[in-house]
């Protein structure tokens, strides 16, 4: 049974370049819209936008913290932001496979990054501009590190939507593989450093808090997101071919 969701403003037009960008700009559009109206989406902006402020305010309170700044929670609260707004774009994606089905696998692939990047980036855009309300520095290497790490996790939640489970289970798998797996993997015996190499996006936020070259000076950093991309493109159709069945 199909799960209602409103998908005015999800139209995709396939008449050419132009159709096409004018259906990424309603798909994020249609994604920003439906995170204002839902009361779960309400709940974690106000979570999200509240827990900077908590930051800033109790740091110089705190027996261990109160010689700290809090520059450095700013890269954890960051990155929760995109699992958080990745996940609820996962789930709001999940609940419109049919919609997007018939699509061509390259236009499917496009709209279904503009909603997980679009939500993603909102979230972790609102950290970053609390932060600066604040007076605290956001270095470039923090913007570069959450880019990065979006496109990592999106690119993990586009590969979990060709998946046939429920919209809820899809956006619980996210951060599950892209943050907690990784983190009990890494102490683990061989091959668990590899998949958690794989898996994690944290590593992208790590970079500037460690002084390491920044990812982009690698290729290996993109192989896994290349590499779900690709899996989500062979997959496509999962929910055709089922319902033919």
């Amino acid at each position: 049974m199909r799960d209602s969701i409103p998908t005015r403003g999800l139209a995709v037009d396939n008449s050419g370049t132009h159709g096409l960008a004018a259906s990424l700009l309603g798909t994020l559009r249609w994604s920003l819209i439906h995170l204002i109206r839902d009361p779960i989406g309400w709940l974690w902006l106000v979570l999200i936008a509240s827990a900077w402020p908590i930051i800033v305010i109790f740091t110089p309170l705190g027996i261990t913290t109160q010689e700290r700044t809090p520059a450095a929670p700013l890269y954890e609260i960051a990155f929760m932001a995109l699992l958080v707004g990745a996940a609820l774009g996962v789930a709001l994606m999940a609940r419109s496979r049919w919609f997007l089905a018939p699509l061509s696998v390259g236009r499917r692939l496009a709209v279904e990054a503009t909603g997980l990047l679009g939500l993603s980036l909102t979230l972790a855009g609102l950290t970053l501009g609390l932060a600066l309300l604040s007076r605290t520095p956001v270095p470039p290497r923090l913007v570069l590190g959450v880019l990065l790490a979006a496109l990592h996790i999106c690119a993990g939640g586009i590969l979990l939507l060709r998946l046939p489970f429920s919209p809820p289970t899809l956006a619980l798998a996210l951060p599950l593989l892209f943050w907690l797996l990784p983190a009990l993997l890494e102490g683990a015996g061989n091959p668990g450093p590899l998949i958690a190499s794989w898996l994690d996006a944290r590593a992208f936020l790590a970079f500037p808090l460690a002084g390491n070259p920044a990812p982009t000076q690698s290729a290996m950093p993109f192989l896994p997101i290349i590499a779900m991309v690709l899996a989500a493109g062979l997959l496509h159709h999962p929910d055709a071919i089922r319902d033919s069945r």
